[in-house]
């Protein structure tokens, strides 16, 4: 067997990956609640701050990936375009399956609706204003 640069280079890849695959935390796919409800804080005239914990129905170490959406409150119209933003991320039990987003580039003294979802379960609605 002849040693050369790319076998070194492949042998040293997988050597490096190995402990990072090893560690990564697993996706819970089982089922979750919103007990706690959800939140909203910090309004900003551009941005607000929201909130949930994700419940999961049984003990897990592993990852609960969710999304959130935020959208105006108010019939969309000709005139009135509605701009729906959302995102996505991961919690874990170090922070015991809490969320936290910081929601920027909304608009001043405007009233929105949002929820989050885990799983396939959607959390109520909630509702914050944007200060003018």
């Amino acid at each position: 067997m002849t040693i050369n640069r790319r076998a070194v280079l492949a042998f040293l890849g997988v050597g490096l990956a190995t402990p990072a695959l090893a560690q990564a935390p697993s996706r819970y796919a089982g089922a979750v609640a919103f007990k706690h409800g959800v939140a909203a804080g910090d309004p900003l005239a551009d941005r607000v701050i929201l909130w949930t914990r994700i419940t999961p129905a049984e003990a897990t170490t592993g990852e609960i990936a969710y999304r959130w959406r935020i959208t105006p409150t108010g019939k969309p119209s000709f005139f009135r375009r509605v701009k729906t933003l959302t995102g996505e991320g991961v919690t874990t039990a170090a922070r015991d399956f809490t969320v936290k987003v910081d929601v920027g580039g909304l608009k001043p003294g405007t009233e929105y609706s949002y929820e989050f979802e885990a799983n396939g379960v959607v959390s109520r609605n909630g509702w914050v204003r944007t200060l003018p």
